[in-house]
């Protein structure tokens, strides 16, 4: 398309004032998100990080608005993308995380008078100037107090909006997924058709201002020097594409118990426990023994099992009674 400029070309430029390599012909894709993948608008990327790196980084951007002109100093603000598009809902999805140095609070009407973010998209790719009037494009804005209901221009374009956002100190993010709009040759417009291998317009863009300066301190667009307000020929080519690989989860190792081996006792070799050990078990010998009894003839059986002591008539007594009966 006449004018279009894409990041490709821009890094290339790049590329030759800094000395270093990188392909004019690079096309910047985004990846299909099947239905099983499906990210929820709440504001908490945790299912976008956890894909890897961003899809767009802090050296893809700079600013073309205020004291900053150029690449932002990361101290100042440093911004990290994540893109999709879903083919069954037909919406492209934008997550992003925003670390900056200062927060300024913006009103729900007019986010871009604060720190805010904004995401154009021209889903036909077809260009042309967007504002109250012309919808070639649409531009989307939001802050993090005002998530829930971003501004959308132009007002005249049917677009489904889900977007959520999260902030927490210094950091805050990002979530959106919006449909497409086309304008058609009798001036009214379309839902878009969102298809593989299409290309599509797109940028987005993070307004930072800081505490004591009036207006910008930067605009950090994807665009670079050319800007994108106004005029979508200066969005930026992705291409659509099918599923990347999601990343492989190793299982968790798990590692066996230890078990300590049982206590052996030491057995002696030799002395008094192995004597003991071979000694015989005999049971105890039953009998009496005949202790001399007192003065009068009697005798004592005892026992050598029972303490029991028996008594018996002496021989005289006994000789006396055999008489008696005879």
């Amino acid at each position: 398309m006449k004018g279009k400029t894409t990041v490709s070309r821009i890094l290339a430029v790049a590329a030759m004032v800094m000395g270093f390599t990188i392909s004019a012909s690079a096309q910047l894709t985004i990846h299909q998100i099947l239905p099983e993948h499906r990210p929820t608008i709440d504001g908490d990327i945790s299912e976008w990080t956890s894909l890897g790196a961003p899809h767009l980084m802090q050296s893809q951007f700079s600013s073309t608005t205020g004291t900053v002109q150029g690449l932002v100093p990361e101290e100042d603000q440093k911004v990290e993308v994540w893109l999709g598009w879903s083919d069954d809902e037909d919406l492209v999805y934008v997550a992003a995380r925003v670390t900056d140095d200062s927060f300024v609070a913006a009103s729900a009407s007019q986010p871009w008078t604060g720190d805010d973010f904004e995401v154009y998209l021209d889903a036909d790719n077809s260009g042309g100037r967007f504002d109250a009037a012309n919808p070639h494009a649409q531009q989307h804005a939001f802050s993090p107090d005002f998530a829930a209901d971003p501004v959308a221009l132009p007002a005249t374009a049917r677009v489904k909006v889900q977007s959520a956002a999260q902030r927490e100190g210094t950091v805050y993010t990002y979530e959106i997924a919006i449909s497409g709009w086309n304008v058609t040759a009798g001036g009214t417009g379309e839902d878009h058709d969102f298809q593989l291998d299409q290309v599509i317009g797109l940028t987005v863009a993070f307004s930072d201002f800081e505490s004591g300066e009036s207006g910008y301190h930067a605009f950090n667009g994807l665009n670079g020097p050319v800007g994108a307000w106004g005029d979508a020929d200066q969005f930026t080519d992705f291409q659509l594409i099918g599923p990347a690989e999601r990343p492989v989860v190793e299982p968790p190792v798990v590692e066996p118990p230890v078990v300590e081996p049982p206590v052996t006792r030491p057995i002696a070799t030799g002395g008094f426990f192995n004597e003991v050990r071979g000694m015989e078990s005999r049971p105890p010998r039953r009998g009496f023994a005949v202790s001399s009894g007192p003065v009068g003839g009697r005798a004592e059986l005892t026992s050598r099992s029972k303490p029991t002591t028996l008594q018996v008539k002496s021989w005289g007594e006994i000789k006396a009674q055999i008489e008696e009966q005879e």
